[in-house]
């Protein structure tokens, strides 16, 4: 297998395990993202939609890597920067 190969499995591996972790245990994976515990209410919502959000980026990264589309996968990494990494924080504008 060759390093590139071996480089697009993990980049769209890396993306999705962070992802599924954000929907299967927000709990532990909201400090590492900012938040200082984990948000009251509905909060978990935020939380699960925000892992979603990285598994769909994950899966069409991956596609995208395997299909060799490279020129595509740059359009798509330059929209991806522009979404919100970080929340708002809670209570303030």
């Amino acid at each position: 297998m060759s390093l590139k190969k071996i480089n697009t499995v993990l980049a769209a591996a890396f993306i999705l395990w962070f992802g599924v972790e954000f929907i299967l245990s927000p709990e532990t994976m909201a400090p590492g993202f900012g938040l200082p515990s984990r948000p009251s209410g509905d909060g978990d919502g935020f939380l699960i939609i925000k892992g979603i959000r990285d598994v769909v980026l994950a899966l069409v990264l991956g596609i995208l890597l395997v299909t060799g589309h490279r020129r595509a996968l740059g359009w798509v990494l330059l929209v991806a920067a522009w979404l919100p990494r970080r929340p708002v924080r809670y209570g303030r504008p």
